[in-house]
């Protein structure tokens, strides 16, 4: 979202000072200030100054209940929680209250967007830009027509994004930042190198944007950038990209204290924003083996993956994979519970699911490479080369250094697939 509020506008006052403030302050001082709050968490990816900026929007409504923009507030406060329902039941209050609020239909396509309810998500991102054409607006409308298959599309979408810029350089970085990975999926790296380094340049301390800068010196074999670069973003605030690249990494030295160290700091990471992680609420061992209980909280496809990926508890990532698919059934949740089963050898199951991440045809060329597995592991060679071949023209430099056998299976699938990889 984009506020006019500075970081100027939060609180100058100290002890009584700042109490007597805040009761002489209007709904608006509320609201500005606490969209500073929440623009700060933006930039630094830190979720500290939530129950603050919450605080501050609640205020404003004990003032003014009819107050739009607080109502507002709470809503980007509850959809930066991950509390999806509760953000669309605010922002519906808001547009009942103005139905011109541009953020509002976007909140609401944000929490459809990670629902998987992708129609619904372009009725609001349209609604969205028809009223105020912006960075705000142009980039969720850009990631959501390139998730979906118009790559071009979707990049020119988040070039018109960068181009409007906003008061804030952190999010035209973001921006920038995003371009960049959807560049390296095109398997476009000298670029994506460049916009990447000119998004670290613009926005030095956002952990998000380090991160995809490694990500891209990693897959360009530059190691030793990449790991500054992951530890840099760590160290300002931990991410699941930074900890998961950083755990291959000081495995790939052999440095098995750091990567330990790293891996609990994942799964704790995880535990934070999802709650307990189903048997490991309670570490004992270098991989966190511990009790098992009955796992309710929302789950994570992300940290289900990293697991896959690495072939680390292969029970706890299917059961993961599938919490994380029913909570939010979307594009990523079901390729990676497609790619759980498949570890398991439920080809059929994993086919069923993968296919509802292919009904959107998204730029990806891993998803194409899993379907390609699951095909084979069902006999289907011809559809398994397909994929196979479907990943290669999306990203003829396609290379997950975190997956050893990628090369063995594209490689044996064709001639221009072997060439494309050396």
């Amino acid at each position: 979202m984009t506020f006019s509020s500075s970081r100027t506008t939060l609180f100058a006052a100290t002890g009584s000072m700042a109490m007597a403030s805040l009761l002489l302050a209007s709904p608006e001082d509320l609201v500005e200030r606490g969209n500073a709050l929440m623009q700060l968490s933006r930039d630094e990816m830190n979720p500290k100054y939530y129950k603050q900026a919450a605080d501050l929007y609640s205020e404003a409504l004990e003032i003014d209940p009819e107050n739009s923009d607080a109502i507002l507030g709470i809503a980007w406060v509850e959809n930066s929680n991950h509390n999806f329902e509760n953000g669309e039941a605010w922002a519906h209050k808001a547009i009942e209250i103005n139905s011109e609020l541009a953020d509002a239909y976007s909140l609401l396509g944000d929490s459809q967007v990670e629902h998987g309810e992708y129609e619904e998500a372009f009725d609001n991102y349209q609604r969205s830009l028809d009223l105020r054409p912006d960075l705000a607006s142009y980039s969720r409308a850009a990631h959501l027509v390139w998730l979906t298959g118009n790559r071009e599309r979707g990049m020119k979408l988040m070039e018109l994004a960068i181009s409007a810029g906003a008061p804030h350089a952190e999010n035209t970085a973001w921006c920038q930042s995003k371009l960049s990975i959807m560049l390296l999926h095109a398997g476009e790296l000298k670029h994506a190198l460049r916009l990447g380094t000119e998004a670290a340049a613009h926005a030095p301390k956002n952990p998000l944007v380090l991160a995809n800068l490694g990500i891209i010196k990693r897959r360009l074999g530059e190691t030793e950038s990449a790991l500054s670069l992951f530890e840099r973003s760590h160290q300002l605030q931990p991410t699941h990209e930074s900890l998961s690249h950083l755990y291959d990494l000081y495995t790939e030295q052999g440095n098995t204290d750091k990567a330990q160290k790293i891996y609990e700091a994942l799964v704790s990471y995880h535990r934070h924003h999802h709650g307990p992680i189903f048997g490991l609420e309670h570490p004992k061992d270098g991989h966190g083996h511990g009790s098992h209980g009955h796992h309710h909280a929302p789950a994570s496809a992300q940290l289900a993956k990293f697991w896959l990926d690495r072939g680390l508890y292969p029970e706890l990532a299917l059961r993961e994979a599938q919490n994380a698919f029913h909570q939010y059934p979307n594009i990523e949740s079901a390729h990676t519970l497609a790619l759980a089963y498949h570890k398991f050898g439920q080809n059929k199951n994993a086919a069923q699911v993968m296919e509802k991440a292919l009904h959107w045809t998204p730029p990806l060329p891993e998803i194409y490479y899993h379907a390609g597995l699951i095909q084979k592991g069902l006999g289907d060679d011809s559809e398994a080369q397909r994929n196979f071949e479907r990943a290669v023209e999306l990203d003829p430099q396609f290379n997950r250094p975190e997956i050893p056998e990628q090369k063995a299976h594209l490689a044996s699938s064709s001639g221009t697939t072997v060439a494309a990889l050396h």
